[in-house]
């Protein structure tokens, strides 16, 4: 798997690249193939990969509790309203739903889930509303209502071909931020004075006490869930202190100036901890494995694709903890407090496709503790959207 990475990423770095799905057991896209300048590589799909749980919307209102007669419930779920009306009628007629409604018949309904919500019951219609009716009706009109109540009508702020000069001007235009250019494809930068002392003890008062087990976004569910891939701890600067703090202010405002992207798009900062462990194979060990940040569902959400990733270290960290980048050759970054990475997670040619190039880990740290504010930039407004209850679907 790392041999096929590595050339993949020694290709992508010659040329533009596309990818198409291959089929895998009862139809499904078990594999994908990039191709790169007539050089074709086949890779696991992506749905199996486990990128970072973005901060959690707002809580919906609490639906009115309303109750129904079973003959009407029964008379609607045969009517097919449990697939076009899945939200009333699984709380108003639930039992009817269970004995009239679509069925997963597949031998593995936590597939018919992932795969729905993948975009197989558009891809694969026969196989899947043959196999997994209920899970595509689920996601159909989930998708539906969601397009309803979040019409996708921002700005974007990349077009094709802007990746590249974007960062060209970030390590240009800064000199006072001491930047460098670490690899011009992917585009990957560096920042050795991001952050001033006093930014940085702002930041690192916003995350304490606050600090949680990290999540990844479920491919099944699309929500959070724990997983063995990611053992840090993370908190958000979502709260008025955080936000309002004139420190905190002013590296947000400095991210939106060094990307050019307005601070709206950015995801609230994500606030980390990686606490030290005795050894890289202790079961105590703070790390993020091998992941992409990119989260394919928000292509059809308001506030679009994650495109950039701007991480800023709170902490010096004496071994271990680097910011590992699976590109060819492979280059890592070390810890160290005021020092910030950014990457895109975009193709340069197609800014709302993602850059397999740009996966990455956080090593776990051996001695020390790792802090960090992380910023992940979507391709329209963030924070609008979030508070519209709009930024998953």
């Amino acid at each position: 798997m790392l041999a096929a990475w590595s050339f993949l990423a020694m290709l992508a770095a010659l040329g533009s690249m596309t990818s198409t799905s291959t089929l895998g057991r009862g139809g499904m896209s078990a594999y994908k193939e990039w191709n790169i300048n007539g050089h074709t590589v086949r890779l696991p799909s992506e749905a199996t990969w486990a990128p970072p749980n973005p901060p959690p919307p707002p809580s919906p209102p609490l639906p009115t509790e309303q109750r129904f007669e079973r003959a009407e419930c029964d008379r609607w779920a045969q009517a097919g309203e449990c697939a076009k009306n899945p939200a009333f009628m699984n709380s108003a007629c639930s039992a009817s739903c269970e004995a009239f409604g679509p069925k997963d018949t597949y031998e593995s309904p936590s597939s018919c889930v992932s795969w729905a919500n993948s975009g197989e019951c558009e891809a694969n219609p026969a196989f899947m509303f043959e196999s997994c009716a209920a899970s595509c009706a689920a996601v159909g009109a989930r998708r539906k209502a969601y397009a309803e109540r979040c019409p996708i009508n921002g700005t974007d702020a990349l077009k094709p071909g802007d990746v590249i000069p974007m960062f060209e001007r970030a390590v240009s235009n800064f000199p006072e931020l001491d930047p460098t250019l670490l690899s011009p494809s992917p585009p990957i930068a560096l920042f050795e004075n991001f952050a001033s002392e006093e930014e940085i003890q702002a930041l690192i008062r916003a995350g304490q006490g606050r600090y949680k087990r990290s999540q990844v976004l479920d491919t099944d569910t699309l929500g959070p869930a724990t997983n063995i891939i990611r053992t840090s701890s993370n908190t958000w600067c979502d709260t008025p202190e955080c936000l309002d703090n004139e420190h905190v202010r002013a590296v947000t405002e400095r991210v939106a100036a060094v990307t050019g992207v307005p601070h709206e798009n950015s995801e609230f900062a994500q606030l980390l901890e990686y606490r030290a462990c005795a050894g890289e194979d202790s079961e105590d060990c703070q790390y993020y494995r091998r992941h992409h940040d990119y989260i394919d569902a928000d292509r059809d959400r308001q506030q679009g694709v994650r495109i950039l990733t701007v991480f800023i270290y709170l902490s010096n960290v004496t071994k271990g903890g680097e910011t590992a980048f699976f590109t060819e050759p492979g280059l890592s970054v070390t810890p160290k407090a005021g020092r910030a990475v950014m990457w895109s997670q975009v193709l340069d040619q197609d800014p709302h496709t993602k850059d397999p190039r740009t996966e990455h880990e956080a090593r776990p740290v051996l001695e020390g503790t790792k802090l960090a504010a992380n910023f992940w930039i979507h391709q329209r407004d963030f924070k609008s959207a979030h508070a519209r209850g709009c930024t998953q679907s």
